[in-house]
């Protein structure tokens, strides 16, 4: 872990005053970071907090010039050390500042090690703990990280009362819903999963073994973007080891091959509003575990399509396994949650079985969701983050 060192003393110390806010990111971009940002940018009382916005990434895009114009101070990092970020950071003399990549790829996460700001948060990018002890908070919520949860962050963890993200997808709403599921034309049903492929484990593909082997004629949509031919080939080879259960009745030789034909195969789809469109050919999509979907469930939603996900509850419960059920919950589909393996396939068999619903969620669910993530959205969420801030800053107050 790293940290902490001398942090800066805030001077003004009124409780009710604005307070200066800043985050810092290398996704100020056409990424879902940068989507999650625009809604909270558009949606923050300017009577609270004042945003300021440190850019560390290279690349810019339309979206970057967007951000850029609804924040109230810009500053690019993306040339500097983390020495210099931190600099940079405290000369705009925050009470708050928000690490939005944690862990990932090109994180300045660093430059919060040299503690620049009197409060230091982490939120929205990564689904685990930094590791920073100079990082006093997580945003999170309670179906994410239940309170009896005993999943090991460095930060203290701050549960919002309804979700942890603000996920808005403009150009997703852009982009037209299946006319119905295509069970109705197909006559057998299409599970699927756009989900990294490092998110399934043996175990969850067991289970969706198990699940197809229940369903005569179901067929599974796979996306394996970007993977050579030989990398699928083995891909596919090592998922069907594990669907198939050599232990069920009427096992066979055959039943390798039998599973393989139930594979459907996807490879690069182009632009993002193709990727979207692939949602059509789906009737349910199966989440991934122990790593579930974010920005897939909420995709497959807006496209009509309804997610079973796994939930793993209480003391055992893990962060990046849970997100979709705190999704799901919110957009009123808690019952498409379930609390073992067997509930899973039992959830997902009847709802694949119930042609009714699936037309009903497909001509419905994207209402649903924009009413849950769009505006006004944005704002219940930044008025709950916004609460979040000012108990951080009495808190601080109070100890400092």
């Amino acid at each position: 872990m790293v940290g902490p060192v001398t942090r800066p003393v805030a001077e003004d110390r009124d409780p009710k005053r604005v307070l200066r806010v800043g985050y810092l990111s290398s996704d100020l971009w056409n990424h879902v970071c940068g989507d999650c940002l625009e809604g909270m940018l558009r949606a923050h009382n300017r009577q609270k907090v004042h945003v300021t916005v440190f850019q560390a990434n290279k690349y810019e895009d339309s979206r970057t010039e967007m951000l850029r114009s609804l924040a109230d101070s810009w500053v690019k990092v993306a040339d500097l050390r983390a020495h210099e970020v931190a600099e940079r950071i405290e000369g705009e003399g925050l009470d708050i500042v928000a690490d939005l990549n944690g862990l990932t790829s090109n994180t300045p996460i660093e430059a919060l090690a040299y503690t620049p700001a009197p409060i230091q948060v982490t939120m929205m990018g990564y689904p685990n703990t930094t590791g920073f002890r100079c990082i006093d908070y997580r945003i999170t919520d309670a179906v994410c990280d239940p309170e009896d949860s005993t999943q090991i962050y460095s930060e203290k963890l701050v549960r919002l009362p309804t979700f942890f993200l603000c996920l808005p997808r403009p150009q997703l709403a852009q982009v037209s819903v299946g006319a119905a599921p295509p069970v109705v034309a197909n006559g057998f049903v299409t599970f699927g999963s756009f989900n990294n492929l490092a998110k399934h484990s043996a175990g969850c593909q067991r289970v969706w073994g198990r699940l197809l082997e229940s369903m005569p004629g179901s067929q599974l949509l796979i996306k394996l973007m970007l993977l050579r031919e030989d990398t699928q080939q083995r891909w596919t080879e090592e998922f069907v080891k594990n669907a198939v259960d050599k232990t069920a009745p009427g096992f066979s030789f055959k039943s390798a091959a039998k599973m393989k034909a139930k594979l459907k195969i996807l490879g690069d789809m182009g632009k993002y509003e193709d990727h979207c469109k692939r949602y059509d050919e789906m009737d349910v999509m199966l989440d991934s575990w122990p790593y579930c979907g974010t920005i897939t469930t909420s995709e497959a939603l807006m496209m009509g399509v309804p997610v079973v996900t796994l939930y793993k509850p209480g003391k055992d419960a893990i962060h990046s396994h849970n997100v979709t059920a705190s999704i799901l919950k919110q957009v009123g589909l808690g019952d498409l949650v379930a609390a073992t393996e067997e509930e899973f396939v039992q959830i997902a068999t009847n709802l694949a079985s119930n042609h009714d619903r699936l037309r009903e969620l497909r001509a419905t669910l994207r209402e649903k969701c924009l009413e849950t993530f769009a505006a006004p959205v944005p704002h219940r969420f930044c008025q709950e983050l916004e609460d979040a801030y000012r108990n951080m800053w009495e808190h601080y107050l109070d100890t400092h």
